[in-house]
């Protein structure tokens, strides 16, 4: 999983909470212990591979609202290396000034071309049926 980080590294990681924030984003939905009470299954396929096994082409997952605002206002003045462009110019679908935590949360999941499946972020308020939450 740490090479699929590369890419986010590179355009993030001169601030560490940032990266740290936007990494999390990704570790809890792919290696939490406790993912099935945060994440769902919206949509199931057959593998092209594997034609006899089950696939997940798209899930639900439930972020608490703020911590999309955390992660948001951790990157929102990171610049890439070498440049004076934001990074949120190319991971937010929109300019880094015009990005909110709702186009963020769905750039990542649905509108990002590099994302293997779709990926419904539902930012909720009301965390208490969690205990542990990203």
């Amino acid at each position: 999983m740490a090479d699929q980080f590369g890419l986010a590294k590179l355009m993030l990681g001169r601030c560490p909470s940032c990266y740290y924030n936007f990494r999390s984003l990704f570790c809890a939905m792919t290696c939490a212990p406790d993912q099935s009470r945060f994440l769902t299954v919206k949509d199931l396929g057959t593998s092209i591979s594997f034609p006899n096994r089950t696939t997940v082409e798209s899930i639900y997952y439930d972020v608490a609202e703020d911590f999309s605002q955390r992660i948001l206002d951790s990157c929102r003045d990171v610049l890439y290396p070498g440049g004076n462009q934001h990074s949120l110019d190319s991971m937010c679908g929109r300019p880094y000034d015009k990005c909110t935590k709702e186009a963020f949360m769905a750039y990542l999941g649905i509108g990002n071309p590099a994302v293997p499946f779709p990926i419904y972020i539902n930012m909720i308020n009301d965390t208490s049926q969690y205990e542990t939450f990203y």
